[in-house]
């Protein structure tokens, strides 16, 4: 799979190559891509964006390192810093983030980018 930014691009391009330029669904496979590599750095073992809201799930091993981490610290100040569109939800299986009011896979990219920042 793609594992990597440069990879990423590098696929994109190589496309470029063969079919011109990409249609907008083509785009879109290639940020989803990219997003979900984005929430494997957060530990998020799926993600969902579904009629304006993202649901990151994060891994369900309560024991993970992750959840003593500095940044699932971050992921929960920015939760509590934006309460009124976050919401983190304890399910029995797993730990989950839900925000609301994010439109776009550009508008969820960049929401990624500033947890994994956070």
């Amino acid at each position: 799979g793609l594992q990597t930014t440069q990879q990423v691009k590098a696929f994109r391009q190589r496309l470029e190559d063969r079919f011109g330029r990409l249609p907008d669904e083509a785009e879109g496979l290639l940020s989803v891509v990219a997003l979900r590599r984005m929430g494997r750095q957060l530990a998020v073992e799926r993600l969902t964006l579904k009629k304006g809201t993202l649901i990151l799930n994060f891994v369900a091993q309560r024991d993970s390192a992750f959840f003593k981490s500095a940044a699932f610290s971050g992921v929960i100040n920015f939760a509590m810093k934006h309460f009124r569109r976050c919401k983190i939800d304890e399910g029995k299986e797993r730990l989950r983030l839900i925000v609301n009011d994010v439109d776009s896979l550009r508008q969820a990219t960049e929401l990624l980018n500033i947890l994994r920042a956070s």
